[in-house]
């Protein structure tokens, strides 16, 4: 029972992914205007379709990609490459890509990636080109129909291999070109690749092959009034004609290129058919007709530069214009978004401020009654804490003198137990005779020596530990305010403050009198008692007195 209610709740999460998968690819009615308004103005006002566009992005941008802002930046690509804006366009294809490829949309995808490459193309980067093909290529075998886009790729592709040198590959590419193209509609693309075919067999000289092609080209531009096109295979026809020696149908077909670019106003072809006649008469040594063709081919030149100057002075104000309403159109969203912060934020402000006044007053009233039960309680306390710390100082101070009056005892006992080893070491000493043998010798000077260093050693342990037991922070503190002190001084403070004499001392050490002297005036000198009149005794009460501060007994409780 569970597995099939997992089953069915899965089968209706897939259901439910592709209707919404299939509704992100359905353009509204509105959408669908929208998009036809910017082709529209596109083919009268480039840059008025651009702010358009740039409008309705603005307006649709949103974390969730949309089949319609995806088509947007495709739109915005298309005109910014007709104006020659050609990294804004990359831009703009790239972001259409990534939209569409969220979505799943592969014509969507393709026909970006056919204008990318394209792009690539122009700006020669034609590894970038021949990748972008091949995946635009991968996204449209994916398509149900596909037969206009994979003859349109294909033959960017083929053009590619004959910028790059690829002879062989571009003109099979073009007979496959020219093979898919069948339909009424595809007739445009078809002659186009019939003349690019042509221009590959003339690059050999194979002239039979290449006037048949540019023949057809010819007839299907005809056909379908690509007037420009006719100027193309009509300089095609001129070029082989010129190959054959055959110079008057040469002239003949530059001519007719003349006549239709001149009724076109087609300024750009103009100027290539004059540079033709121009070089053709001058190959022909006709300098007279050479020097007009030249003086018009300059002229156009100059007409065509001065009507781009002013199409590119057009062009950069109006652009300017475009980026001042750009610029005004995000402030003015700005500012709506900042006074509507500005407004919640005031509000919330507000409240809050509200909330914390009416806080304010009722813990005013309620901290002014703790604080008074506070102070009351306070006073008892410091006065018990008082009481308490005078009762414990009393305390430890009578258990220190106690104890100071047993380690005395401890002292006095270690001091007539070290006189009972010194006494026993010189006993044993008197017994070593130069006539005894030298391992007895050794040995007995070895017990005394043993006797002298182990017992002193255990002496001082034991009196450390019992030290310790009654003055528990004396050497810590001692440490604290002298840390360059030696051990043997601080084992030497400890003698001291016991109100040991030099004698006592040196019998506890095993030193001489005069040593432990020299010993008291270093110290004396490194505690800073040279030219003083304080004793050591005094001088070291101050250390580990015993006394509890206020802070201490308040811890213990």
């Amino acid at each position: 029972m569970k597995k099939f209610i997992l089953l069915t709740l899965t089968v209706l999460t897939v259901i439910a992914q592709n209707l919404i998968a299939s509704n992100s690819l359905i353009l509204t009615l509105e959408e669908e205007k929208q998009l036809d308004k910017i082709e529209e103005i596109g083919s009268k006002d480039l840059l008025q379709a651009l702010r358009l566009v740039d409008t309705y992005i603005f307006q649709n941008t949103t974390d969730a990609p949309t089949l319609f802002l995806g088509k947007l930046y495709h739109q915005k690509g298309n005109l910014n490459m007709v104006q020659g804006r050609y990294a804004d366009a990359r831009n703009d294809y790239y972001l259409a890509d990534q939209i569409f490829l969220k979505l799943k949309y592969s014509a969507g995808r393709t026909k970006a990636l056919i204008n990318l490459g394209t792009l690539y193309q122009m700006e020669k980067e034609y590894l970038k080109a021949e990748n972008v093909y091949k995946e635009a290529l991968k996204q449209a075998y994916l398509l149900s129909e596909s037969e206009y886009l994979i003859p349109n790729i294909l033959l960017n592709q083929a053009n590619l291999f004959d910028e790059i040198g690829k002879s062989q590959q571009a003109i099979q590419q073009f007979k496959e070109v020219i093979e898919l193209c069948k339909e009424d509609h595809q007739l445009t693309l078809k002659g186009r690749a019939l003349h690019n075919l042509g221009n590959q067999y003339l690059k050999s000289n194979s002239i039979d092959s290449a006037f048949h092609y540019f023949n057809q080209s010819y007839n299907i531009k005809k056909l379908t009034d690509d007037h420009s096109g006719q100027i193309n295979s009509l300089l095609a026809f001129a070029q082989i004609h010129l190959k054959e020696n055959d110079f008057r149908q040469a002239e003949l077909n530059y001519l007719k290129a003349e006549k239709i670019a001149l009724s076109l106003k087609a300024y750009q072809d103009l100027v290539n058919v004059y540079n033709n006649l121009f070089q053709f008469h001058r190959s022909q040594k006709s300098f007279d007709k050479a020097l007009e063709y030249h003086i018009k081919f300059k002229e156009t030149e100059d007409q065509l530069k001065n009507n781009s100057h002013i199409k590119t002075v057009d062009f950069i104000e109006k652009n300017h214009q475009l980026a001042l309403e750009q610029q005004l159109l995000k402030n003015e969203k700005e500012d709506q978004q900042n006074i509507l912060i500005g407004v919640l934020i005031f509000m919330i402000l507000f409240i809050v401020i509200s909330v914390l006044l009416y806080r304010m007053q009722m813990l005013k009233a309620i901290n002014a009654k703790q604080n008074e039960e506070k102070a009351k309680m306070e006073k008892e306390l410091m006065e018990t804490v008082q009481l308490r710390i005078e009762e414990h100082n009393q305390a430890l101070q009578s258990d220190v003198a106690f104890k100071d009056k047993e380690l005395t005892t401890n002292v006095m006992h270690l001091m007539q137990k070290n006189e009972l080893i010194n006494n026993v070491s010189e006993q044993l000493m008197q017994l070593d005779d130069p006539q005894m043998n030298a391992d007895s010798r050794k040995k007995i000077r070895s017990i005394v020596y043993n006797l002298q260093t182990s017992g002193s050693d255990e002496i001082w342990k034991e009196l450390e530990v019992r030290f310790e037991q009654v003055h528990h922070h004396f050497f810590d503190q001692l440490q604290q305010e002298f840390p360059n002190l030696t051990p043997n001084e601080k084992k030497l403070c400890a003698f001291l403050k016991l109100n040991l004499s030099t004698k006592d001392i040196s019998n506890i050490t095993h030193q001489s009198v005069k040593s432990i002297q020299v010993a008291r005036y270093r110290l004396r000198k490194k505690l800073g008692l040279i030219n003083s009149d304080i004793d050591f005794q005094t001088f070291l009460s101050k250390f580990d007195s015993g006394a509890l501060t206020v802070q201490e007994v308040q811890d213990m409780y």
